[in-house]
């Protein structure tokens, strides 16, 4: 009782302190309007999105490379809900221990939730190519890419409009690129394996070697890191949200150690895209402390992913991404891919700017 005492402890220590770090990646800040047209001007259809809820109303600003346009959106309570019955559908559907019968029931529910959004968010989200959305709260962990009108086309949810513009078209390096496999999924050494086959060079630490050490030092140096392991998000302590690897857990809080970052992160993993909401909106997670590292983009799962799915979808997305596409554009592709092969929805989310 005393040592679990004194984990709680420390956690608490650590997530009180972690409120003073102003992390590594420089100070955020508002995102100016005509910066954003120019960085728009340079993406040939692009739309930017950013959305909040206000006294109950969902308002929304949508800029092109034309300029800007407010949009009233209506009542934000029944668009909540559907986020929420959405989200507690996909858990439902990750679960192999629920009877197919209820599984066919929740799929038919997440869809009418999914309509439902669609709907409610028509004249904002179907736009015909790349869409960028900035929101918080629960905006920020609604289900965008996974939307029907959105389906194939790129989609990505940023932290802010500045992190967008300061990363947007930055390009990935073709190398390095390290993919690393944690223990407990079946298809995790074969994940990392043909990942790693479809880049020159590629490093795949599977086994022992995909320990704590090795893969901190691959996130903390330029390149693309790719980590198919068994992901936690802890609700009620979200900077202890981790991974499992070989010799224990990375933790999200060791994350933020300055110095060098990956340009492109692929959680292949459960639920770690996930965020929990703070007072004032932030979300708290795995994946938005890589973001505030600096990390340009960050593809993970905002519901528990099958292992099975994830090796067909991530290897799917990286051979269009060797193959020159942009990131947003090979999840979303995939994800079309493995929904039509299957007919389940792939929960990712490409977090993060277009790059």
């Amino acid at each position: 009782m005393r040592l679990i005492a004194d984990a709680q402890r420390l956690k608490l220590e650590i997530l009180a302190r972690s409120w003073h770090e102003p992390g590594q990646a420089g100070d955020d800040r508002e995102g100016r309007a005509h910066e954003a047209r120019a960085v728009l001007a340079r993406r040939a259809g692009a739309v930017l999105l950013d959305v909040i809820e206000h006294h109950g109303e969902l308002l929304a600003v949508q800029m092109d490379a034309d300029g800007a346009r407010l949009h009233q959106l209506g009542d934000a309570a029944p668009a909540a809900e559907l986020v929420r019955r959405a989200h507690a559908d996909l858990e439902v559907l990750a679960n192999p221990l629920v009877p197919a019968e209820l599984r066919a029931v929740a799929q038919r529910s997440l869809s009418v939730a999914l309509d439902g959004l669609d709907s409610a968010l028509a004249r904002v989200v179907r736009v015909p190519d790349e869409l960028t959305v900035v929101a918080g709260g629960w905006l920020g962990v609604l289900p965008w890419a996974m939307l029907p009108s959105r389906t194939a086309l790129p989609t990505l949810v940023a932290p802010s409009v500045y992190h967008w513009m300061r990363y947007a078209g930055a390009g990935l390096p073709g190398a390095p690129v390290t993919t690393a496999a944690g223990p407990g999924l079946r298809h995790a050494d074969d994940e990392a394996t043909r990942v790693a086959s479809l880049w020159p060079g590629a490093r795949a630490l599977v086994g022992q070697d995909a320990s704590v050490a090795a893969v901190s030092d691959a996130l903390a140096a330029p390149g693309i890191v790719h980590l198919a392991a068994h992901g936690r998000h802890e609700p009620d302590n979200p900077l202890f949200s981790s991974l499992r690897l070989a010799d224990g857990p990375l933790f999200a809080h060791e994350l933020d150690a300055g110095g060098d970052v990956p340009d492109l992160v692929v959680l292949s993993s459960c639920e770690v895209g996930r965020s929990t909401i703070r007072a004032g909106g932030e979300a708290l997670g795995l994946a938005s402390v890589l973001l505030r590292t600096g990390v340009a983009c960050v593809v993970a799962a905002i519901a528990p992913l099958p292992d099975e799915t994830a090796m067909l979808v991530m290897t799917d997305v990286h051979a269009r991404l060797r193959a020159g596409a942009p990131v947003a554009a090979a999840v979303a592709e995939a994800c079309a891919a493995e929904q039509e092969r299957a007919g389940v929805h792939v929960p990712l989310l490409c977090l993060g700017a277009p790059v």
